[in-house]
């Protein structure tokens, strides 16, 4: 490698953790002992990065139902979990889709959230529902 080189960027961190780093020079001769322990440093927030699971609709009168799900683990959230919460976006299935954009959507602040109920739907028509964790990374 370049013997100038004073600087080294390292990829793929989880984000919102701690990080501890050493170097070792290398020439012709062989390595260098390690470097002490540079000082601590945290990597940022970052979005959630899983979705959920064991998603639920069950109906409670002709127009609404409730839905449930599995709130994702806090670490899920990355660092994040002031702003998390849960989007629950909702569409009537039909032969000629809208854009989700134009979807009616809820959006619930918390992360331990695990249900809402959708009120006022069309009667008889099938829904798309959709629960998106999200944070404001």
């Amino acid at each position: 490698g370049d013997p100038t080189v004073t600087t080294y960027t390292v990829y793929n961190l989880k984000p919102f953790t701690e990080y501890r780093f050493r170097i070792q020079a290398t020439n012709d001769i062989g390595p260098s002992g390690w470097s002490e322990e540079s000082n601590s440093t945290k990597t940022l927030p970052a979005a959630p990065s899983s979705t959920v699971e064991n998603l639920k609709v069950t109906p409670i009168t002709r127009t609404d139902v409730r839905v449930t799900w599995n709130p994702l683990q806090v670490s899920d959230f990355n660092g994040d979990i002031e702003t998390g919460g849960y989007k629950i976006e909702y569409r009537e299935v039909t032969d000629f889709p809208s854009p989700l954009s134009s979807s009616p959507q809820v959006e619930l602040k918390g992360v331990s959230i695990s249900e809402v109920v959708l009120n006022e739907l069309i009667r008889d028509k099938n829904y798309e529902i959709t629960v998106i964790p999200f944070n404001s990374q």
